[in-house]
């Protein structure tokens, strides 16, 4: 955005995300109340050709700085988990059923009991890795709407880390805080 624009930084990234829409290059997976995209999906030839570009300029997810180097690892750790989920989707399975959805992903389907103790070890593993973030590394927004499965030890472990300062648990199907949630500080 150049200084003698009329626009704001927001009216820019608004426009090229529209633009970014409009050709292809992302599809909408979520709409809001208003009818704006909430979430959305790159295509995989789009993702193959920034991850080939980024390897050729010497871009790579080591020399990123550290924060986003570890929101791309946990990325990266749910869609892995969703990949896993999808092949494991039985073929003869209706394409218009209803689908449960864990963290605000739609689940492939019905899922098996092993496979629900495979999600609640994603959580165990995304938890491990926000717990081993150097004590400086400050995580501000936990937000684990919409996600079922969470039990009172995940909850208990989210509490140990103390700077958090937002915890959404929006449509989840958690009953009832710990008392250690009070340790949280802002």
């Amino acid at each position: 955005v150049k200084e003698d624009d009329k626009q704001s930084y927001e009216q820019a990234a608004d426009m090229y995300f529209t633009d970014f829409l409009f050709r292809g290059f992302i599809s909408p997976v979520d709409h809001g109340a208003a009818g704006k995209v909430k979430s959305c999906k790159m295509r995989e030839q789009v993702k193959g050709f920034i991850s080939d570009i980024s390897k050729s300029e010497n871009f790579e997810g080591s020399q990123l700085p550290t924060h986003l180097d570890n929101q791309l690892r946990i990325r990266h750790m749910v869609a892995k988990q969703l990949k896993k989920l999808d092949q494991q989707k039985e073929p003869d399975q209706a394409q218009d059923q209803d689908h449960d959805v864990i963290c605000g992903f739609p689940l492939p389907g019905k899922i098996s009991m092993a496979n629900t103790k495979n999600l609640e070890k994603s959580i165990d593993k995304l938890l491990n890795h926000l717990r081993s973030l150097p004590d400086t590394y400050r995580l501000n927004v936990v937000d684990l709407g919409g996600c079922r499965g969470l039990k009172k030890r995940h909850l208990k472990s989210i509490c140990k880390m103390r700077t958090i300062k937002y915890l959404s648990l929006r449509n989840t199907d958690v009953s009832g805080l710990p008392n250690q949630i009070q340790a949280l500080q802002l």
